[in-house]
């Protein structure tokens, strides 16, 4: 129970400072709670007069187009390495021995029920989907955690009969192998180069930052460069509200979302051309070429009549 609450303690904390756990389960809007980056949401979500055609698809996300198909055995392989990853890899064995060693009870075939429906979840998302990230697996290193400790004492316990019979000994040797591996834990952790996919969005919430104006607001469609720049902004579930807003100056897309070959990249496509022109642009990675996340500076016209695909 007290894992469980602060696993729990952990995604709420992300998703109060976020906004979201995921783009589809945005908690804190539904809790309505607010956030010091956030645009206010007094208007309508409906959108202004000219973007209402059915022609104009405005949904919130890009959807593939065909399904991406991730085999068993390759999904079952990534999912072993991002769980051995998530237990620092050390405890990834020793959870496999307390498991092991533990007394069968409840509890346990509880977690085991759980780890085996759970893979098979997400073999059947990366099967249909073609995705899996390290955060699916999150669950599973949580889950795993009491074992893992449970083979850690195991093993300590072996060692201490088998190397030492001071029983002081033990326990000063016991807390210098904990402090030593919470110690490279934490310097692992502070040295990892951040996402790499998202140094485009950071660059572009950095210019942001220092070239927005006090009333200015930006519409991301991502949420990643709002986040960094800090500044009042609008995400695009709330698009409508966004281009009615006479304070909104700057929009921020990927590359990738206008030249999808899809209604939603041909809507953002014609609503850029219509009322933005092209700010600055940043490449998807630190080092690149390619202008994979593109600001534009956005100025709303009096009338949306007439915009063309």
């Amino acid at each position: 129970a007290a894992l469980g609450v602060t696993f729990l303690f952990v995604v709420g904390i992300y998703a109060m400072i976020k906004g979201e756990v995921s783009e589809k389960l945005a908690l804190r809007r539904t809790a309505s709670l607010a956030s010091r980056h956030d645009a206010p949401r007094n208007g309508s979500h409906r959108l202004p007069a000219g973007l209402d055609d059915p022609q104009w698809d405005f949904a919130p996300k890009e959807e593939a187009g065909h399904a991406i198909h991730l085999p068993p055995l390759t999904t079952l392989r990534r999912l072993a390495s991002d769980w051995a990853e998530g237990l620092g890899w050390v405890f990834a064995p020793l959870a496999i021995l307390g498991a092991w060693r533990v007394r069968a009870n409840t509890g346990k075939w509880l977690i085991v029920t759980y780890m085996i429906l759970f893979t098979w979840i997400l073999v059947r998302h990366a099967s249909a989907l073609g995705y899996l990230s390290g955060r699916h697996a999150l669950s599973l290193v949580a889950a795993s955690l009491p074992w893992a400790a449970a083979g850690t004492l195991s093993v300590a316990r072996r060692l201490s009969v088998r190397f030492a019979r001071d029983e002081g000994v033990c326990r000063r040797l016991g807390v210098i192998g904990v402090l030593a591996l919470i110690v490279a834990g934490v310097s692992v952790q502070a040295t990892k180069p951040g996402h790499p996919s998202r140094w485009g969005h950071a660059a572009a919430g950095q210019w942001l930052a220092a070239r927005m104006g006090p009333a200015d607001v930006v519409l991301d469609t991502r949420g990643w460069a709002a986040f960094v720049s800090d500044r009042p902004s609008y995400d695009y579930w709330h698009i409508g509200q966004a281009l009615s807003d006479s304070h909104l100056s700057y929009v921020v897309v990927g590359r990738d979302e206008l030249t999808a070959s899809s209604r939603r990249a041909a809507t953002l496509r014609a609503v850029l051309a219509f009322a933005a022109e092209p700010a600055v642009s940043f490449p998807e990675r630190r080092g690149g070429q390619g202008a994979d996340v593109q600001v534009f500076r956005y100025r709303r016209p009096e009338s949306w009549e007439g915009m063309r695909p």
